[in-house]
């Protein structure tokens, strides 16, 4: 491993491009356009901005202050108020569960990119082995209808790209009745985006940042690529206009306003300790406000972006097929890989601008893994620091962690495999645990730790002196935060029904082990506030929870002051 003074970024970039990574990811893509769509458009983005300045940036300032000023990973920063350590594990089990989740939806993405370089686009058409007596090619005579006449049955029909990535690709079953076994290319696929990964961040933080320069700064330019061409197609204006068009209407509603909520947490990797893992490799007198705001206004350009590219080709799909966006649209890995390549096969050179489309997807995806799994291992270093004192400790333990991961993903790449991982897509990194701990944290530091004693920290680091800002944040901290997080927690929990995949009703036992997985990033912190009032110095329960309540002095030490450290600031 890496000596720890040097454990640091290089540049003041280096921290933007991780941030990058972080914050850019599959949620941009295929779930903020849907969710803006499906909750107004316009009206939707409205409540996405305002919660970015009620939940975001106050989390976000909570996070990486905490990285930057104890220069540790989340599972030790929180040991500044021995009651609220817990929080660390619980970002260790969302860590674990996207460092699961992440890798399988590349290995499809793998697949579909390798099929997109054959010598014609198979998925347009019917006459393959997979396909069955209901599909009916995207570029012939699928009107978009979901039924057909034949003799006296009625057909479901189903396009040729549906069938593809259903029946091919994932060879998708009935149910976790009829789970199968691991489909051998998925598996090739997977391997090799693990491979991948560990060769990008076997390193450390020093070498990663220098492969994100490449993974966070060419996606873009492939969405503004995208973007260009997405405008100049037939049903482009319709369909910005379906996205865009305000719904004032459902602003009434508490459903838009969970989703705003909700996908910007999820979005911008909050409440998953990420953020105050990579915070920890600046310098002390580092300027982490300025880069937050500016990756926060990029995040939410990126979305925009994405969701124009999304609603221009929907509307080419939508036109050709003489439908309206409502039939055509469709949310998370259905919006990816079927929806999108059903329309890029009606564009001209449909072999040029499917697999730059997976490419982007791929390197967006694999901006967001590294990120992830460079802050697990560090929250590894941070538990058992032993395990990292030998030669080469660091690539060993990456190595290891991965293949433990990759080992977790083989339960998705089977024909039931798409059912575990929507468990965890519903159960694990969304919902109301996500309000749960964002309110946890909301407390630590507006009540417990106080909102004056982390401003005083964002100055010393920052050498801003806030003013007005400070009343923002004292406000938010102690009040609105936990008001809000409260309320859209509860309110997830009020929406619990269970668990369906289209027409598939998961099974009680599978409802009950998605609540466990939950709980695990949840309990944490219940669990760890119980254990260290009964650890703590005192005769009474009394005297044990105020000693529990005690700031510790977790502050580290300042580098000295040099030119490049000025540079940086």
């Amino acid at each position: 491993m890496a000596k720890a003074e040097s454990d640091t970024f290089k540049t003041k970039f280096d921290y933007v491009l991780n941030l990058v990574g972080l914050m850019i990811g599959f949620g941009n893509i295929w779930r903020f356009p849907y969710i803006c769509y499906k909750n107004g458009g316009g009206a939707f983005m409205l409540a996405y901005i305002i919660f970015i300045l009620l939940l975001l940036m106050p989390l976000a300032a909570i996070e990486a202050t905490l990285g930057q000023h104890t220069g540790k990973s989340v599972i030790k920063v929180w040991s500044i108020i021995p009651l609220f350590k817990g929080l660390g594990y619980s970002a260790i089990f969302m860590m674990i569960y996207w460092n699961s989740y992440l890798p399988v939806l590349l290995s499809w993405t793998v697949r579909w990119l390798y099929a997109s370089f054959g010598s014609d686009p198979v998925w347009t058409r019917c006459d393959n082995t997979w396909n069955t007596a209901s599909c009916v090619s995207v570029v012939k005579n699928y009107t978009g209808n979901d039924t057909a006449i034949y003799g006296n049955q009625t057909v479901f029909r189903r396009s040729s790209v549906e069938e593809f990535f259903n029946n091919y690709i994932l060879s998708k079953s009935e149910g976790l009745h009829d789970y199968g076994t691991i489909k051998p290319d998925l598996l090739i696929a997977l391997a090799l985006v693990w491979i991948l990964a560990y060769f990008s961040v076997w390193k450390g933080i020093g070498w990663t940042s220098k492969v994100v320069y490449f993974t966070a700064t060419t996606p873009f330019l492939m969405l503004i690529i995208l973007v260009v061409r997405g405008a100049t197609l037939e049903g482009a204006a319709y369909g910005i206009k379906e996205y865009l068009k305000p719904d004032l209407a459902k602003l009434v509603t508490l459903d838009v306003w969970t989703d705003a909520a909700s996908q910007v947490i999820f979005s911008f990797g909050a409440c998953t300790g990420t953020l105050s893992t990579i915070s920890k490799f600046n310098r002390y007198k580092h300027n982490y406000v300025r880069d937050i705001i500016l990756m926060t206004i990029a995040n939410t350009a990126a979305s925009f972006l994405a969701g124009v590219i999304c609603f221009t080709v929907l509307g080419h799909l939508a036109v050709s097929k003489n439908t309206t966006i409502d039939e055509v649209a469709d949310k998370g890995p259905q919006l990816v890989f079927i929806v999108y390549p059903t329309a890029i096969s009606l564009l001209p050179l449909p072999r040029l601008w499917c697999p730059l489309f997976f490419i982007t997807m791929l390197l967006i995806g694999f901006d967001s893994l590294f990120v992830y799994h460079e802050a697990f291992v560090c929250c590894i270093k941070d538990i058992v620091p032993g395990w990292f004192r030998f030669k080469y400790s660091h690539e060993v333990w990456m190595a290891a962690t991965m293949f433990v991961l990759f080992m977790f993903g083989l339960t998705m790449i089977t024909p039931g495999g798409i059912y575990v991982l929507e468990l965890l897509n519903n159960y694990a990194i969304t919902g109301w645990c996500i309000f749960f701990v964002a309110l946890v944290q909301f407390i630590a530091i507006g009540w417990a730790l106080g909102s004056n004693n982390m401003c005083d920290m964002i100055e010393d680091m920052t050498e801003y002196k806030l003013v007005k800002t400070r009343v923002y944040l004292h406000v938010m901290w102690r009040y609105v935060g936990p008001i809000v997080s409260t309320i859209f927690c509860i309110y997830s929990l009020s929406l619990y029904r269970t668990l369906k995949l289209d027409s598939y009703v998961y099974p009680t036992w599978a409802n009950v082990l998605g609540w466990m997985i939950a709980l695990t990033s949840s309990m944490t912190f219940p669990i760890g506030a119980v254990w260290m009032i009964y650890m703590a110095d005192g005769t009474t329960l009394t005297e044990k929870f105020r000693r529990t309540l005690e700031i510790q002095d977790v502050k580290r030490p300042i580098e000295k002051a040099n030119e490049e450290d000025e540079k940086m600031l």
